[in-house]
């Protein structure tokens, strides 16, 4: 006979509500992996476990005016902490080579259906400006790059952000 823990953590519903208080990179990188009605949970999230995972705008009154939350799947893929202080990458942390979808691309590829509908902030961010500076033994400390901005009306992605690494 199942306890009654164990029949809450099966009822994808109670279950959802419970997992919706854990950060999207937990949920992502091992909530999943804990038996197949936690994958089937996360993989198909309802309206609250959504909004935990960044799929969803959270209702306005739930969210304080001026507060940004940054998506913690953020630090896990550029190694900083984008809820401390500025947000911003400092240039030694970002090599592309060893971004985490470099190091182990299947791992990103299976658990695509949802980390790349994932907004990187709440409120969603709806404008992406990204510079790119090549560093040169001749020019130093570098020589200027490009440079540029995207609208997003619907919010940024981690998808979109993938995309636009992978071509840089």
């Amino acid at each position: 006979e199942p306890t009654a823990a164990q029949r809450v953590l099966a009822t994808p519903e109670l279950l959802s509500i419970i997992l919706s208080h854990l950060s999207p990179a937990t949920l992502i990188l091992c909530g999943k992996h804990v038996s197949r009605i936690w994958h089937a949970v996360i993989t198909h999230p309802d309206k609250n476990l959504q909004i935990a995972l960044f799929l969803r705008r959270a209702s306005p009154e739930s969210v304080h005016k001026g507060e940004i939350i940054y998506n913690d799947l953020l630090r896990c893929i550029f190694n900083t902490d984008f809820n401390q202080g500025e947000p911003g990458i400092r240039e030694e942390q970002l090599q592309l080579h060893e971004l985490p979808w470099k190091r182990s691309p299947e791992a990103w590829i299976r658990n695509e259906q949802v980390w790349r509908n994932m907004q990187i902030a709440l409120p969603p961010c709806t404008r992406l400006a990204m510079s790119k500076d090549t560093l040169s033994r001749r020019a130093f400390p570098r020589s200027s790059g490009m440079s540029g901005s995207i609208e997003c009306p619907e919010g940024v992605t981690l998808g979109l952000l993938y995309d636009i690494i992978q071509d840089w």
